[in-house]
């Protein structure tokens, strides 16, 4: 299968390479501006613990916090379109 041949050339990076130790990570963190969409009884993440690090270390980052919700979110598709492209909304 052809998928298959394509996973077996190409390996994923799983792992985050940062250079430049704590600090420079800290910085970054400071500047990305992006949107995290967590449901608070997720099986698959720690999204408790994800939510605190990115408020504590990532203040530009948006956070939509679902206390109720697992791992899968229906009816994000809005405020992700929202999110990446303001301007063009139609209303």
């Amino acid at each position: 299968m052809r998928i298959a041949a394509i996973h077996d050339e190409e390996r994923a990076r799983l792992k985050v390479i940062v250079t430049g130790g704590i600090d420079t990570t800290r910085a970054l963190l400071g500047t990305i501006k992006a949107l995290a969409i967590l449901g608070g009884k997720d099986a698959m993440a720690d999204s408790p613990g994800i939510r605190r690090r990115l408020e504590a270390h990532a203040p530009r980052v948006q956070i939509r916090w679902f206390a109720e919700d697992g791992h899968f979110l229906r009816g994000q598709s809005l405020p992700v379109d929202d999110f990446l492209m303001p301007a063009n909304r139609i209303t």
